[in-house]
């Protein structure tokens, strides 16, 4: 049997004061242990401390969430419906343009059960005229009003590689750099036929076009430098006068996929290293000002059974100690994180084919049933917090086990206008133990 549990024990005198604050006193306990044969002997004692300096809780996880393609709705007629119930709900599309029509494609790769074709096209102005066509077609039905807000991110990971084949691009960068200029252009021409700009560069960033939407932050720094943030973009401090017609392209944010196990086997280490990742992101963006964007991410890509992180509590206690750090990290860096996307919904999307079982390690928040996950539940604490500021808690932590340390908790406090949320998380990787915590919480 393996142990996972967080003992929660007051031990405070009870005040005036201090009474009335238990009385608006939530704690929220999490923990992750996966298939753990032995757990740490050493019980802990934490203080946690309710005194640090807080900042406003942007809730960055909850602007966007990834699902499979609206054909998975299998008949035509649902997908059609389906997405225009998505845009009636309030949502705005984040579009990925991807991947070739197997008549425009120069090759005949493909990815996936669905045979994704991950070719250049054979002539750029095939696929130009292609995101023309799509672009027009999309305005006129949903109205300039909603598609100006949607994002349009520009393939997807088109520098994964995997054992050897060519991945989501069957090319290079600089065959990615001609697709990013080919689908600027069939955008420019689209708003320009529908009246949406005048002057050149009005039409090229009317859309709110992105990349390079690579796989473990890749050629970052690259695609930055063949690009130039749109004039009012959000974040944008430079006058229009400083954009020149040179070769850089127009580009309103920059976005990027990043998973903790990019780094590798997941550790100890894994919050830190993978906030570090994004740190770096944020530090490529700056060079051009951009606003970025994380449109994927998880508790990690497919580690081997038993492992299985998706669906036990590991992702739960990773969102529980990644999201409130990033709240606190990202206000400082750079360039302006304005969100993350995790990867997927629901266990039903494109890449794998029907799932026999409830539970097979699949990205999900959901089952294909609809069952949510422990990282379902997380996210619903998490959204608790909502309209407050966020702290991270200093923990004094007492034990003979040099296994249970202070790097296994995390302690956040979420204060609102009458309320203060504590959430606690024992945070380890899959298949160690978790250390049993008893914890003192002081107020100040």
């Amino acid at each position: 049997p393996w142990q996972c549990n967080v003992a929660l024990q007051s031990r405070m005198k009870r005040s005036p004061r201090t009474a009335s604050a238990l009385a608006c006193l939530c704690v929220i306990c999490t923990a992750a242990a996966i298939h753990c044969s032995v757990a740490p002997s050493a019980r802990v004692e934490a203080d946690v401390y309710l005194s640090s300096a807080a900042q406003p809780y942007r809730a960055l996880w909850r602007e966007c969430v990834g699902s499979g393609h609206a054909k998975l709705a299998l008949r035509a007629d649902y997908a059609d419906q389906l997405k225009k119930t998505v845009v009636e709900a309030g949502a705005e599309p984040l579009v990925e343009l991807s991947f070739m029509p197997p008549a425009l494609a120069r090759g005949k790769t493909t990815v996936f059960f669905y045979q994704a074709n991950v070719n250049p096209p054979m002539r750029e102005y095939m696929w130009e005229d292609l995101i023309h066509d799509f672009a027009v077609q999309v305005v006129r039905e949903f109205g300039w009003d909603l598609v100006r807000n949607w994002m349009f991110e520009i393939w997807n990971e088109p520098n994964l590689a995997y054992d050897g084949l060519a991945g989501f691009l069957d090319g290079d960068s600089a065959d990615y750099l001609a697709l990013v200029r080919s689908t600027v252009r069939g955008m420019s021409r689209a708003a320009s036929d529908l009246g949406l700009c005048s002057e050149p560069l009005q039409c090229s960033c009317a859309f709110r076009m992105g990349g390079p939407v690579t796989s473990a932050g890749g050629w970052l720094d690259w695609f930055v430098n063949h690009t130039q943030l749109c004039p009012g973009t959000v974040s944008s401090h430079v006058p229009d006068a400083a954009w020149g017609a040179g070769d850089q392209i127009p580009m309103s944010f920059m976005s990027t996929h990043a998973y903790p196990t990019d780094q590798g086997k997941l550790t100890q280490d894994t919050v830190q290293s993978w906030i570090g990742a994004l740190h770096n992101a944020a530090t490529a963006a700056a060079n051009q000002s951009l606003p970025f964007f994380l449109s994927e991410f998880n508790s990690g890509l497919y580690t081997p059974v038993p492992e299985e992180n998706h669906d036990n509590t590991f992702a739960a206690a990773f969102l529980a100690a990644a999201m409130p750090t990033l709240e606190l990290e990202s206000p400082h860096w750079p360039a302006t994180l304005t969100g993350v996307s995790y990867w997927t919904f629901s266990d039903i999307f494109e890449e794998v084919l029907p799932a026999t079982r409830a539970f097979y390690n699949g990205y999900g928040l959901q089952t294909k049933d609809g069952v949510p996950k422990a990282a379902y539940r997380a996210m619903e604490f998490l959204a608790r917090a909502q309209n407050s500021s966020v702290a991270r808690l200093p923990l004094h932590m007492r034990s003979a086990n040099a296994a249970c340390n202070v790097d296994r908790a995390y302690a956040f406090a979420f204060h609102g206008s009458a309320t203060t949320h504590v959430l606690l998380t024992a945070f380890a990787p899959p298949l160690n133990g978790v250390c049993e915590f008893d914890i003192r919480i002081r107020l100040p």
